[in-house]
C-alpha cells in the first residue's frame, strides 16, 4: 500500500498555519487510518523505517510546538498517530538494523517529555500515548534489538517474519519462549514489550476488520493476549485502549455481536470466568488498597469517558448502552452514599456527564432515546418509593427463582447424566439483569436530585 506521508503532514501543517484545527485533527485521524491499513497486506519490506522515522520526527515536532500546546483534542490525535508510528519504525528497524543519529533520538525524547509533562490531570489517552511513544523511542537506542538480531541471526528473523509478523513478535516478547527470556530479563520496562505485542496485534486485526473480516483474526489473536487478570496499571490501560478502539470500530460497521462481546468479555469454558470485557475497567483496581488502587484511576477514567461516549452513540447496541447507564448508575450512587472511596478526577467526569447527558435529553427529544425513562414528570421530581420497591420485589422474586432452577437443573443432569433447561436459566438470567438495569436507572435519578458533587475548575 503506498502512501504519500509528505502530502498528509503538509496538509496537518497546512491547516494549523492557517488556524484550522478541527481541519488539522482530521487529516491527523486519516494519517491513523493510513498506517492502520499498511499492515493489512504484512508486506512491510525493510527500507521502510525510512518513512516511518520521518513520520514520527515531522509529528513529534508538531505536538511540541508551543502554539498548539492547549490543543488537546489535536495533541491526543497526533500523540495516537506518534505511537503507531513508533511501534511500526520499530518493527522494521529489527529487520535493517539500521542506526540513529543519537541527537535524533534525544530530541524526541526530550520534546516527548516536555508535552507529557504540561498535559493537564485530565489528559490521560494523551499521557498514555506520549508514554508508549517515550518507550519505544528509548528501545530504538537499546541494544535490545542489535543484540536479538546478532544472537538469532537476521536469516532466523525474516524467516520468522514472512511467515507471519505477530510470530516475530512472539519471539521478542514472550517470556515463555527461551529464546528471548535472557534478554527479556534485562529490561527495565518489562510491560512496554507486552503492550507492543498487544497494539501491533490489534493493528494487524483492525486493519482486517477494516477490509471485511468481521471481527475473525481479533478473536483468534488479539482476545487471547489480554490479561486475565490485569494488577499493573499499564498493562491495564493498553488493555483497554486496544478493546476500545476495536470497539467504537465494531460499532461504526453495526457489528452488535462483536460490540457484545467486546464489552462483556467472551464466554470462556465450562467452570472459568468470564474473560476480560470492557465493562470491568470502569471498576478495575477499586477492591484493592487505598495505595494500590490508585494505580489504576486513569484506567477508570478512561472507561468512564468511553462510556459515557457509547451511551450517546446512535449506532451502539441498545442493551450495550442501557448497561453501560446501569453500570454508571450503581458507582455513582455508591460513590455520594459513601460505600465506594473513588478517585476525585474520575467521580467529577461522572457526576459532569450524568448532568449533561439528563439536560439534554429534556430539550432534543431525538437526541439520547436511553433515557427516555428519565424525562418528563420524573425529572426534577423524586423517585416514588412504591415504583422502586416494586423493581426490588420482582428482583427479589426472580433471584429465587433462579435459585430453584439451578438446583432443578443440577439434579436433573446428574440423574441423566445430560443436561437440561439450560434455555430458561439463560433467559432467568437475562430477565434478572434487566431488572437490575431498572433500579440503577431509578437510583440514578435520586441520586442526580440529591447531588453533593460539584465540578471544580480544572
Amino acid at each position: 500500500m503506498t502512501i504519500n506521508f509528505s502530502t498528509q503532514i503538509s496538509q496537518i501543517n497546512s491547516s494549523i498555519e492557517q488556524g484550522q484545527m478541527v481541519e488539522a485533527t482530521a487529516h491527523a485521524k486519516s494519517l491513523y487510518t493510513n498506517l492502520v491499513n499498511i499492515t493489512y497486506d504484512k508486506s512491510i519490506p525493510e527500507e521502510s523505517y525510512i518513512r516511518f522515522f520521518f513520520v514520527t520526527s515531522k509529528l513529534v515536532d508538531v505536538i511540541g510546538r508551543d502554539e498548539l500546546q492547549f490543543e488537546d483534542e489535536f495533541k491526543y490525535e497526533i500523540a495516537k498517530t506518534c505511537r503507531l508510528c513508533a511501534d511500526l519504525l520499530l518493527f522494521s528497524n529489527l529487520l535493517s538494523k539500521r542506526k540513529f543519529y543519537p541527537e535524533s533520538l534525544e530530541t524526541i525524547l526530550s520534546t516527548l517529555k516536555k508535552v507529557k509533562k504540561t498535559l493537564p490531570t485530565t489528559g490521560v489517552a494523551t499521557e498514555y500515548e506520549l508514554e508508549y511513544c517515550y518507550l519505544a523511542t528509548d528501545f530504538l537506542k537499546s541494544d535490545y534489538i542489535k543484540e536479538f538480531v546478532k544472537k538469532y541471526g537476521l536469516e532466523f528473523v525474516k524467516s520468522i517474519f514472512s511467515l507471519d509478523p505477530g510470530e516475530i513478535l512472539k519471539a521478542l516478547v514472550d517470556p515463555s519462549i527461551q529464546i528471548s527470556r535472557d534478554l527479556y530479563d534485562k529490561l527495565k520496562n518489562k510491560w512496554f514489550l507486552k503492550a507492543l505485542q498487544l497494539h501491533l496485534y490489534g493493528t494487524i486485526a483492525l486493519a482486517h476488520l477494516n477490509n471485511g473480516d468481521r471481527g475473525v483474526l481479533f478473536k483468534q489473536q488479539v482476545l487471547p493476549l489480554v490479561p486475565q487478570s490485569i494488577d499493573e496499571g499499564s498493562i491495564a490501560l493498553c488493555s483497554f485502549e486496544v478493546l476500545r478502539e476495536f470497539s467504537e470500530k465494531a460499532t461504526e460497521l453495526k457489528l452488535d455481536k462483536l460490540q457484545k462481546r467486546i464489552f462483556s468479555g467472551p464466554k470462556a469454558a465450562s467452570g472459568e470466568p468470564r474473560k476480560v470485557g470492557l465493562k470491568k475497567f470502569i471498576s478495575l483496581g477499586l477492591d484493592l488498597p487505598k495505595n494500590k488502587h490508585n494505580e489504576f484511576w486513569r484506567v477508570r477514567y478512561r472507561a468512564t469517558e468511553f462510556f459515557f461516549t457509547l451511551i450517546q452513540n446512535p449506532k451502539a447496541e441498545e442493551s450495550i448502552k442501557t448497561k453501560a447507564t446501569s453500570i454508571l448508575a450503581e458507582k455513582l450512587k455508591a460513590a455520594k452514599l459513601g460505600k465506594l472511596v473513588e478517585n476525585e478526577q474520575v467521580l467529577r467526569l461522572m457526576d459532569r456527564s450524568f448532568k449533561s447527558l439528563l439536560s439534554a435529553s429534556k430539550e432534543q427529544d431525538e437526541l439520547l432515546p436511553l433515557t427516555e425513562e428519565l424525562r418528563g414528570k420524573k425529572i426534577g421530581y423524586p423517585v416514588q418509593k412504591d415504583e422502586l420497591s416494586q423493581v426490588n420485589t420482582q428482583l427479589k422474586a426472580k433471584s429465587e427463582e433462579l435459585k430453584v432452577k439451578k438446583e432443578k437443573t443440577k439434579l436433573k443432569e446428574q440423574s441423566s447424566g445430560q443436561p437440561d433447561g439450560t434455555e430458561d436459566l439463560e433467559q432467568l438470567k437475562d430477565e434478572i439483569e434487566t431488572l437490575k438495569d431498572q433500579r440503577a436507572l431509578l437510583l440514578l435519578q435520586q441520586t442526580l436530585l440529591q447531588a453533593d458533587i460539584e465540578p471544580k475548575a480544572e
